[in-house]
C-alpha cells in the first residue's frame, strides 16, 4: 500500500504512476480544447 496526497490510498508505486500519467493526460487534452472530449466523436451530415 502507497499513501499520496492526490489519490490517497492506492495498491502500489506502480498504480499511483499510472494515475498521474492519466491525470496529465486528461488535463493535457483540456487546454487543448478548453473542455473535455467525448470518448468518440459522432459525425454529422457524412456523405459517402
Amino acid at each position: 500500500m502507497y499513501q499520496t496526497k492526490r489519490f490517497g490510498l492506492v495498491a502500489s508505486k506502480q498504480e499511483y504512476q499510472m494515475l498521474c500519467r492519466a491525470d496529465r493526460h486528461m488535463k493535457q487534452k483540456e487546454k487543448l480544447t478548453g473542455q473535455r472530449l467525448p470518448a468518440f466523436k459522432v459525425h454529422k451530415n457524412i456523405k459517402h
